[in-house]
């Protein structure tokens, strides 16, 4: 059986994952700004400090939702931005379910005293 606490963490480890996959989709963005818009004339090496993208974008991974796979396929920025957002409020509430189930537990542990 599957405990809340199961269910944060997974939720946790999921919003990372999104988080992770819009900041290289993101910083792949402005790396290819940097190549494309110029016509030639942009001579700024390509910044090796930047993350590599997570997954590549024309293969869709394994255990991956419907809805995961769409916005993988949008490889504009404001599709990116957004996908970060969303991770950023799955990770705020994944976080706010493990505080409130430690209050529970401590309140079910007071009532037993």
């Amino acid at each position: 059986m599957k405990t809340v606490m199961n269910t944060a963490l997974e939720g946790l480890s999921r919003a990372a994952e999104h988080a992770e996959r819009a900041a290289s989709r993101i910083t792949n963005t402005f790396q290819g700004a940097g190549h494309a818009g110029s016509g030639g004339q942009d001579s700024t090496p390509p910044n090796s400090a930047l993350p590599a993208p997570a997954i590549p974008f024309s293969s869709k991974p394994t255990g991956i939702s419907h809805l995961d796979a769409l916005m993988l396929e949008q490889d504009s920025l404001p599709g990116a931005i957004v996908e970060l957002k969303q991770a950023e409020t799955a990770y705020k509430a994944s976080a706010k379910l493990i505080h409130v189930a430690d209050e529970m537990q401590d309140e079910l542990l007071k009532a037993l005293d």
